[in-house]
């Protein structure tokens, strides 16, 4: 009995041969962003631009996992921000062509002054970060991704972008991405 269900688990760690291969997805995501903790309401300090990019493998149909990189692009280092995260998305609504889902990132960043409600980061120079996002986004011709995201980053960053990306066919038959 114990040799049955070890197999079973062997087999549905190594997948069944004959099941289609799942794609890669890279995306990511630029627009702008609204920094909370500014004291300046002026658009140049106010609103920073702001992009992230992923690399995530599906394991099932509706749940990616894999790495993103995200943060603020901006000259001062008052202002710029970037973070390595573990990042997770999944289809809350899913569609032949589109797709609703949800983002959980959490990893490690630069610790910038923007971050903070006093605006002094403190003496270390890397703390947690991590972002929630939601994203609707539409496949075209079963590889390509284009939506949009908005998304909460380290409880101090508004973000709302333009989505896009792709899909890496890994072998014949791969299934599209969602």
């Amino acid at each position: 009995m114990h040799h049955s269900a070890l197999l079973g688990l062997v087999m549905a760690l190594a997948g069944d041969p004959g099941r289609s291969a799942r794609p890669l997805v890279v995306d990511s995501q630029v627009g702008p962003a609204f920094l909370l903790q500014s004291q300046s309401h002026a658009i140049g300090h106010a609103f920073k631009a702001v992009a992230r990019l992923g690399l995530r493998y599906p394991l099932s149909p509706r749940l990616e996992v894999g790495g993103a990189i995200s943060g603020l692009l901006d000259a001062s280092d008052h202002y710029r921000i970037a973070g390595a995260l573990a990042h997770g998305r999944l289809a809350l609504w899913r569609r032949p062509s589109f797709s609703l889902g949800a983002g959980l990132a959490l990893g490690a960043g630069y610790n910038a002054d923007i971050l903070h409600a006093d605006l002094r980061a403190g003496r270390s120079p890397v703390v947690p970060y991590g972002f929630l996002a939601v994203d609707a986004r539409w496949s075209i011709a079963d590889q390509w991704l284009f939506g949009g995201e908005a998304g909460w980053e380290n409880l101090s960053i508004l973000r709302l972008g333009i989505l896009f990306g792709f899909a890496f066919d890994r072998g014949p038959g791969a299934a599209p991405p969602m």
